[in-house]
Formats: structure tokens, C-alpha cells, sequence
């Protein structure tokens, strides 16, 4: 266990240390709905913000180690302290850990625990690290992309059900449900990948904006 928070704490401590001035001037465009889908968790043991990692595992989730961080925020860029966050999605081979998803192609992965429970900080920042999610076939004619879902509940006020997309996939071009929005609003739930030289783990911000 001892090992396993040093790790954590080595990976996340970077990205929460981040100042987050550039963000305060950011556009708050408000981050757009998407559907919960079919896989939300039922059974959710472990719901530390480590995915990559389960007690008791043999060793590291299977696939490309991201992290994930952000600021949740109002529309006038005030930053929203104490939202829950709760993140789930499927693992490197695009399987989610539910029942209802039964495909036997694409094996599950023992050691990839696929949800957290976030709470934001004073300044309504948040960060987890996972694995890159695999993508799956939907029909014969529609593969969803890589992407991680989220839902945000805050203090007061409306809450928001999202997914978060990953650039430079050539499946976004065609994803039903990305392509329901347009040019800035795909943007919002788009986020590219950089190489992170302190720790080596390719990193991203994806901040939620809400009404």
C-alpha cells in the first residue's frame, strides 16, 4: 500500500502543483452533455484516483499510463470547489468491468479498476491517473473512439454528464455521438496528449465548464 501511494503521489503531485492561471483566462465555453451510456459502474470497490492499479493486483493495468487533470469552473471562470467527480471507462482493449458489456473478444483486465471518485479541491481542481481506453465496435458501421466518461455533481446547482474525447483519433471523425457538436463544442471535450518530461506519463488538461 505504502508503495502504491508513492507512486501516486509522484504522478499526481506535478499536475496539482500546476499553476492554473492559464485557465483563468481561458473562454469558459460551457462544457457540452453527452450520454451516460450503458456501462456506468454497479460495483465499485476501489474507487481511489489511481486506476491503473488495484489492491492485490499482480501489477500494472495493462496499456499507456495517462493522467488527467483540471479545473472544474462557473461561466464566469470561478472555480467550483467541492464537486464530485466520478470518472469511469473501458481499458486498454476497450472493455468495460460491467455486465452488460460481453464482449468476449476483449478481455477484461484484473488489474485496471476503470472508476474514481473525485472531490475537487478549494480551487476546483481535480486529477487521475488511468490508462488510454481502448476503442469498441458499437453496430457493424460505428466504433466508438477512445474516450473516458464523467459525472459531475456539485454543491448546488445543475450537475453535468460528459465524455472526454482524445485528439488525433481518427474515429472521432466519425463517432455518432461526438458528431452532434459543433466545431467549439467538440473542442471542450477534446483533449491532446503531451509528454510530461518530470515523470515521462503523457499528461492533459480537460477542464468542465458548467452553466
Amino acid at each position: 500500500m505504502i508503495k502504491r501511494r508513492s507512486v501516486l503521489a509522484g504522478l499526481l503531485s506535478a499536475s496539482l502543483t500546476v499553476p492554473f492561471s492559464s485557465i483563468s483566462r481561458a473562454n469558459c465555453v460551457t462544457t457540452s452533455t453527452q450520454p451516460e451510456g450503458p456501462f456506468y459502474p454497479i460495483n465499485a470497490e476501489e474507487q481511489d484516483n489511481d486506476l491503473t492499479r488495484v489492491v492485490g493486483g499482480s501489477s500494472r493495468a495493462a496499456g499507456e499510463v495517462i493522467r488527467i487533470s483540471g479545473q472544474v469552473r462557473d461561466g464566469s471562470c470561478s472555480p467550483i470547489a467541492g464537486s464530485l467527480l466520478e470518472i469511469w471507462q473501458a481499458n486498454s482493449a476497450g472493455r468495460y468491468f460491467h455486465p452488460q458489456d460481453t464482449g468476449e473478444n476483449r478481455p477484461l483486465d484484473p488489474n485496471f479498476q476503470g472508476y474514481a471518485k473525485i472531490q475537487t479541491d478549494n480551487f476546483g481542481r481535480y486529477s487521475f491517473v488511468s490508462i488510454k481506453p481502448g476503442s469498441y465496435k458499437v453496430t457493424r458501421r460505428w466504433t466508438r473512439p477512445p474516450h473516458i466518461h464523467f459525472r459531475l455533481t456539485r454543491p448546488q446547482g445543475p450537475s453535468l454528464t460528459t465524455q472526454m474525447y482524445f485528439a488525433d483519433q481518427a474515429l472521432n471523425e466519425t463517432d455518432y455521438l461526438l458528431g452532434q457538436l459543433n466545431i467549439v463544442q467538440k473542442q471542450g471535450v477534446t483533449v491532446k496528449l503531451n509528454n510530461d518530461p518530470v515523470d515521462d506519463v503523457m499528461s492533459g488538461i480537460f477542464d468542465i465548464t458548467l452553466a
